[in-house]
């Protein structure tokens, strides 16, 4: 008897040691940080993903992986989010591909004027893309996920009912819209978008031709009463992380990463186009604003006058030894 009351004290003994080992080990797992560096403020879209992202990745893996995140350029300015990736200043980074020119070159089909209607559907075919071509321009940054933000639509202080009333109007407009203001007929101004609300309230301009989702977060809703739903371009937004950092994770972290790289462009462009809209309605209830849709024939008239961008960028991606034609034909079958 006394040789099994000894054998069971031991096992208690065991059984204890096992019971407090767990947690100290779960918790020496459990110390992976990262940080997530982004620039626009945190009640924008680009925050509101990576703040779901963030929520997602500690949910499975268990509190394995701990994300501090740091938006509106806290960390990194949207400038020098790439270098700020590469070199380590960052683990993860949110970039607008558009601020970078020349440095993505074959991803930058996805500023073009193709006729995207939804920030959904740019996402999905965004990271498709991306995981289907596997552009050398990538290649020294594990690409986490990315999405768009809503197509371009023209919002002014005066009324705009058709295409030819855009000719003449002087709008905010950066990279390539600005270039299909001039084709459209408009004038394309300079300034950051911070400012433009100002600028339309004085009359320096007369409107700005962005997306949707800032109707509300900038309050264009204001001092552009009118707009016209024209559904041009899309701005792509890629989430980097460093090499070094990627590669020092967890095999089953960097799976759990990877299983949520589609999920989350899905998620983040019904999200902003979701949010659009509720812009777009709270627009019409606090300020009455009149944004009409343009006619499918008249869209199709506005992509045709908008074409010439498209052609010089086959052409210049062409002479780089790029597939252009490849990536032109990938985006429209899936349009």
């Amino acid at each position: 008897m006394l040789h099994a009351a000894k054998l069971s004290f031991m096992a208690c003994v065991f059984a204890l040691a096992c019971a407090l080992a767990t947690p100290a080990s779960q918790s020496q797992a459990a110390d992976v940080t990262l940080r997530f560096a982004n620039f626009p403020p945190a009640s924008t879209f680009p925050c509101v993903s990576m703040d779901h992202w963030v929520a997602e990745v500690e949910k499975l893996t268990q509190g394995k992986v701990k994300v501090d995140t740091f938006p509106a350029g806290t960390l990194v300015d949207a400038r020098s989010m790439v270098r700020g990736v590469m070199r380590g200043q960052t683990d993860i980074g949110c970039i607008s591909m558009a601020y970078f020119p020349g440095m993505f070159p074959l991803m930058s089909a996805f500023e073009l004027p193709l006729g995207f209607e939804s920030a959904e559907k740019a996402s999905v075919l965004l990271l498709q893309a991306i995981l289907k071509f596997q552009p050398k321009e990538l290649e020294k940054l594990k690409v986490l996920t990315a999405y768009t933000c809503p197509p371009a639509q023209v919002f002014s202080r005066k009324p705009v009912e058709n295409l030819e009333a855009v000719k003449g109007l002087r709008l905010r407009a950066a990279g390539i819209l600005a270039d299909e203001v001039s084709l459209l007929g408009g004038t394309p101004v300079s300034m950051p978008q911070s400012e433009a609300p100002d600028a339309i309230q004085r009359g320096a301009v007369d409107g700005v031709f962005t997306s949707l989702d800032v109707v509300k977060d900038l309050n264009y809703a204001e001092p552009c009463r009118f707009g016209l739903l024209v559904n041009m371009s899309v701005y792509p937004f890629i989430v980097i992380m460093n090499k070094k950092s990627w590669e020092a994770l967890p095999e089953d972290v960097k799976k759990v990463f990877d299983d949520l790289a589609m999920p989350t462009a899905q998620w983040t462009g019904a999200y902003v186009d979701a949010h659009g809209q509720d812009a777009l309605k709270w627009g019409k209830e606090k300020y009455g604003i009149d944004y009409r849709p343009l006619p499918a024939e008249e869209r199709a008239k506005a992509l045709e006058t908008v074409s010439p961008l498209v052609s010089k960028w086959e052409a210049e991606m062409k002479a780089k030894n790029l597939p252009a034609a490849e990536m032109l034909q990938f985006i429209r079958a899936g349009l």
